[in-house]
């Protein structure tokens, strides 16, 4: 089953919410068992919907400060690629390319009207009811309904255009993801991968084992650690790009000096 829908809130702005997307377990599966039909609906309804949307809604906004369109995405930045995802993640990243191509058009043309993704942490629906388990065996804070829709007005009412819930970590291994996926494998997604891959398609207790909470902090940990060190060290190759420069040019002129002393002495001797 699939779900799209779009609410105008109507207040001292105007805002579109839209939300999309699969709302049961067909969305994890192996690629090999995606058929056209539903691999077709669901870049239908995730890339195409959120299309419509923004082109319908754009030109009834009043383009004063504070307009926004906000689609609901997933997979943190759209781009965090989950195994038995695939075709669902696809669409996600899509949607949030498009957000940020639309987001630079709009400065472009001097529009106040935003276009938003907003990313919601996993949350107590009944069709995430199946998944907690898995959430909770990974470390994943599962929160009320209202939570994530408080965030979301508060999403709206800052003028974000991207919102990740899900804290620091989530945010910082999302960038991190981006910038190095191999590294991202290393620290986090093969063992998610497997804990997904045991839960969708193992047969001992679920797919499920008793939750290792420690090792998931740790993990995290270890990733913000990572960021950090990548940074610090970028940091420090400019700094020495910068100085090796200035020692260049240095030698440079003193080289071409000390070429021109003996000449200059040679002629002053005359």
């Amino acid at each position: 089953m699939i779900s799209h829908e779009s609410n105008l809130l109507t207040a001292d702005r105007e805002s579109a919410v839209d939300r999309s997307g699969w709302i049961d377990q067909q969305a994890a599966k192996r690629v090999k068992k995606w058929i056209r039909r539903e691999f077709a609906a669901a870049i239908r309804f995730v890339k195409i919907g959120a299309i419509l949307i923004t082109k319908a809604f754009l030109p009834y906004m009043r383009g004063q400060k504070g307009s926004t369109i906000v689609h609901i995405g997933g997979f943190a930045d759209g781009r965090l690629a989950f195994p038995y995802y695939s075709v669902d993640a696809a669409s996600r990243a899509g949607l949030f390319t498009f957000i940020e191509a639309v987001k630079r058009e709009l400065e472009l043309e001097g529009s106040k009207t935003r276009v938003a993704f907003f990313c919601p942490s996993f949350a107590n629906t009944d069709a995430e009811r199946p998944f907690h388990p898995l959430w909770r065996k990974m470390g994943v804070s599962i929160l009320p309904v209202e939570k994530v829709a408080e965030d979301l007005l508060r999403t709206i009412e800052k003028n974000k255009t991207v919102r990740i819930m899900g804290g620091a970590s989530t945010i910082l291994f999302t960038k991190l993801n981006s910038i190095s996926p191999k590294l991202a494998d290393v620290i986090m997604m093969k063992k998610y991968g497997k804990m997904l891959q045991q839960f969708l398609y193992g047969t001992k207790e679920n797919g499920l084992k008793k939750p290792e909470n420690h090792k998931s902090g740790n993990l995290h940990k270890i990733a913000i650690i990572l960021i950090f060190a990548s940074f610090l060290l970028q940091l420090r190759l400019q700094r020495l790009h910068f100085c090796m420069s200035s020692l260049g040019s240095w030698l440079r002129k003193h080289w071409q000096f000390k070429k021109q002393k003996p000449l200059r002495c040679y002629v002053q001797g005359l």
